[in-house]
């Protein structure tokens, strides 16, 4: 798409899929029978995605390049010119660096499903069109940045060892999956949690009471931190009050393709005084080491009471995991270790704020007595995982998630902002999905993207409901009680009502004691 190589038959097999995309694959969508219909209607729409998503992302995803030990973007997208405008586009006018060929094939694809239009030689996207592919390349980058761990999926659901690096982070293009995040997920999220979050920290709070800035683990290219404090910076008072309060602003990540990423990223805030830009190597799951690196960094902390000066600590900060907690390693492995862990956290939680989220969560009442709860509690969590050493039992994935929970404790005096993505839970379980559309029920739930890419790469992402208890039993709640969602645009179908269907969960926890 952007010309760095020229397959002259690759772009043949993309005009090819598009014609037979365009063709219905051939399967019977008219059948008179109406089950042969419902069942040909996904495939065919499963088949354009698997054909045609690699052509999305890369029209959709700017060219980088390394130089040196930077990753730089160099050039915007091929569907920029398209997004920015609802001009027509005159194909043969467009930058020398794009593959007119392959541009032409998908605005063959696009033309007949009324998200592109022609007009002579001009082309443009319709409105609809810059909305789904405003989002739709991001979205598709996602899983296509797992193509490496897809080409060895025997090997990984049935042989052993570790046969793609996932110990290493070679099992996925990882600046593909950089892009994907920050513009479906993160990019989404930012605007709730400002909205929702960083206004009541940033801005309703005394000056005095407000965090030291705001860090972003596992911080990708930057660009949802980025998003971040320019909000902080433009839309709240400790934005007009730097002089007095400087604004720190932390990038940490545990690999380093994202950290140079991020660095670039930032590197405009360096200009601007009173802001203090800090990327930092780090591992979530080591928030001791972190709050270390932190101290040893020569930023400063100033009291606002009596103007003294001390290294920066971690908890000094306002803390955001994107779609991070479930990526943390395994630390807890063996099932009586984990029910002892669940066990403890039982008899010194909040046992109110624990009964009022399995109320809400598992429309039951949660029994009073130790024992009993325990048993449910156990019963809750069935959500079985893969882990370096075969299959991690439900039990063993939360324990493990409130083991880490309660590592960060010390560290989560303003709050932890998670914005986390939930795998839907057993259909005999979960609750009825209006079908009036006629869409089946799988897909309305995003069952291919949890689990082609997280289970298959040891990630523990738990179904909302069995979250939110797990978050209760570490001693989190929500610093407000509220919970957001619906980060997903309008043309995609909705669940975030549902707490064992749910996809997406934003929510700034603190320590219930709080």
């Amino acid at each position: 798409c952007q010309r760095q190589r020229q397959e002259a038959a690759a772009i043949t097999r993309l005009q090819g899929y598009v014609a037979a995309s365009n063709r219905e694959w051939g399967l019977p969508t008219e059948s008179e029978q109406p089950h042969t219909r419902l069942a040909a209607r996904p495939s065919v729409d499963c088949l354009a995605g698997l054909a045609l998503g690699t052509a999305l992302v890369a029209m959709g995803m700017p060219l980088y390049e390394k130089r040196g030990a930077r990753i730089t973007p160099v050039g915007e997208s091929a569907l920029a010119p398209f997004l920015a405008t609802s001009k027509w586009l005159n194909l043969n006018e467009l930058p020398a660096n794009l593959s007119r060929p392959f541009i032409g094939a998908v605005f063959d694809w696009l033309l007949p499903r009324h998200l592109a239009e022609r007009q002579g030689e001009g082309l443009r996207l319709t409105e609809q069109g810059r909305l789904v592919l405003g989002i739709t390349p991001p979205l598709a980058a996602l899983g296509i940045s797992y193509l490496k761990s897809y080409e060895q999926i025997d090997d990984l659901l049935i042989g052993s060892g570790d046969p793609c690096g996932i110990d290493q982070d070679t099992h996925v293009d990882r600046v593909m999956n950089v892009y994907g995040s920050s513009g479906a997920g993160s990019g989404p999220g930012s605007k709730i949690i400002n909205e929702q979050v960083l206004k009541h920290y940033f801005d309703t709070l005394p000056l005095e009471q407000q965090p030291a800035g705001i860090a972003d683990i596992g911080c990708g290219d930057g660009t949802s931190l980025k998003r971040l404090a320019d909000y902080i910076l433009s839309e709240t008072r400790r934005g007009r009050e730097l002089a007095r309060f400087p604004l720190v602003v932390i990038g940490a990540d545990y690999n380093d393709q994202p950290l140079e990423l991020t660095r670039e990223t930032l590197a405009p805030l360096e200009a601007i005084d009173g802001v203090i830009p800090l990327v930092v190597k780090a591992d979530i799951s080591d928030p001791d080491a972190y709050d270390a690196s932190l101290q040893a960094s020569g930023v400063q902390r100033r009291d606002p009471q009596d103007g003294t000066e001390r290294p920066l600590r971690l908890d000094d900060l306002l803390h955001t995991f994107m779609f991070l907690i479930h990526n943390r390693r395994l630390q807890v492995t063996e099932t009586h270790a984990a029910t002892a862990i669940i066990r403890t956290a039982l008899e010194n939680c909040e046992r109110e704020e624990l009964a009022h989220v399995y109320r809400e969560n598992f429309a039951g009442e949660l029994p009073s007595s130790d024992s009993a709860a325990l048993e449910r509690l156990l019963e809750a969590f069935d959500m079985a995982f893969s882990g370096s050493t075969g299959l991690v039992p439900g039990q063993v994935a939360v324990a493990d998630l409130i083991d880490f929970m309660q590592r960060w404790k010390p560290y989560a005096r303003h709050g932890l902002i998670s914005l986390e993505g939930h795998s839907p839970s057993r259909y005999e379980e979960a609750e009825p999905i209006d079908t009036s559309t006629h869409f089946l029920r799988a897909d309305k739930l995003p069952h291919p993207l949890n689990w082609g890419m997280h289970f298959q790469s040891r990630q523990l992402m738990l179904p909302y409901n069995q979250y939110r208890l797990a978050l209760a039993l570490a001693g989190f709640r929500p610093h407000d009680g509220q919970v957001y969602g619906g980060i997903n645009p309008p043309m995609l179908p909705s669940v975030e009502s549902l707490p064992q269907q749910r996809f997406f969960s934003i929510g700034c926890y603190v320590p219930a004691s709080h």
